[in-house]
């Protein structure tokens, strides 16, 4: 019987301890992977389910964003950027609905989304343009919305929003009530009612009746929501400049990708 030459035969105790390092560096690659699945998934507070034509988000430090599309993750301290004619729906974790219109600038401060309604809160700042907000699930008093005029504390359901270049905050409550504070004021909005707060001042008395500045974002981002009845992503051409337009709608549960 032909011997194998023991020179050319691997010691039983390196191949042992070859195996257990392969063993190790899988286990290593495994657990990275994790972490940062996990760490991503933990970053994300909702998604975009409607983009239409330019908008970014900016995380800091980060100077330049990067292109928002329907199904992206958008993320606390992100910055949501819409260009001209442009506009998003985004949606939270704990079903918050947050719409965009165009040459906007939405911080998304905070989003704790947790079972105890105690550890939760939702806190954004809009630095100007306009935007529309319907509440979810938590508590009333756990969302915050800032302007640079003005601090509005939720206690219903829809709100829209105007910021304009000058911090000359509009607020307008669609559904439900809010409370507006300005400078040491303070005023509560029911439903139907507005209010103004300019720089430094304080909230105007309420006014009953329409929205003096309507929110121009909501037809744009219907329009294309019905370009998607079936869960799916669509691009359509938007214009000479090549921008494009994408809606993905997800009923089933708010903030997944679609």
């Amino acid at each position: 019987m032909h011997k194998q030459n023991a020179a050319s035969r691997p010691h039983r105790g390196i191949v042992l301890v070859r195996r257990f390092a392969a063993a190790q560096g899988l286990f290593l690659f495994g657990t990275i992977t994790f972490c940062a699945l996990s760490a991503a998934l933990a970053a994300s507070i909702g998604s975009a389910v409607v983009v239409v034509n330019n908008v970014t988000g900016r995380v800091a430090p980060v100077a330049e964003g990067t292109l928002l599309h329907a199904g992206s993750d958008v993320q606390q301290d992100e910055t949501v950027e819409t260009a001209a004619a442009s506009a998003t729906r985004l949606i939270f974790q704990d079903s918050t609905v947050l719409e965009i219109g165009p040459f906007a600038q939405v911080t998304l401060d905070r989003l704790i989304y947790d079972p105890d309604p105690a550890r939760s809160q939702v806190a954004l700042s809009i630095l100007k343009g306009s935007a529309r907000f319907t509440t979810g699930i938590l508590p009333k008093q756990d969302y915050e919305i800032r302007t640079p005029t003005a601090t509005v504390t939720v206690r219903g359901t829809i709100l829209v929003i105007d910021v304009a270049p000058n911090g000359r905050t509009t607020i307008y409550v669609e559904k439900g009530m809010a409370s507006v504070s300005g400078g040491a004021s303070t005023v509560e909005l029911h439903e139907g009612q507005w209010t103004i707060v300019l720089l430094n001042g304080a909230p105007s008395a309420p006014v009953t009746g329409p929205n003096p500045i309507p929110f121009l974002g909501l037809p744009v981002l219907n329009a294309a929501s019905t370009n998607n009845l079936f869960n799916t992503v669509i691009g359509i051409t938007g214009n000479a400049a090549g921008n494009t337009t994408s809606a993905c709608i997800s009923p089933s549960k708010p903030g997944n990708r679609c």
